[in-house]
């Protein structure tokens, strides 16, 4: 479940929707999600976040990492959004870590994600 049991190299992502995994509400009704990521030790630091809301393989949102510690290991995430068409959405967030931190360069990055199910009634 950690980022340290799990040995790997990939961010851990875990996402909530009001509060679950899973949460139904009506058209214009704020809807908040709160993420945490870990990163394994000695494999970098977290350098981007970016949300797809209404699950359409697109990352538009562009989400802020809070740093939980000094290393840049673990971070937490919150964001509102409000969905004003009908519908089951599948909300990913997608977080990336890089080796030595560098927000900038297209190489050494790895990603991992995490979604949740949202029913717009």
């Amino acid at each position: 479940a950690t980022a340290t049991e799990r040995k790997g190299v990939q961010p851990v992502v875990t996402v909530k929707v009001n509060g679950g995994e899973r949460a139904e509400v009506k058209i214009g009704q704020p809807v908040t999600f709160r993420a945490t990521v870990e990163l394994p030790p000695h494999t970098g630091k977290l350098v981007a976040a970016e949300w797809d809301f209404e699950g359409e393989g697109r990352f538009p949102a562009v989400g802020k990492l809070t740093p939980v510690d000094k290393t840049g290991s673990r971070a937490t995430l919150k964001v509102t959004y409000t969905f004003s068409t009908p519908g089951t959405y599948f909300t990913t967030l997608r977080v990336t870590s890089q080796r030595e931190g560098d927000t900038k360069t297209p190489y050494a990055r790895i990603q991992n994600l995490d979604r949740v199910r949202v029913v717009v009634r």
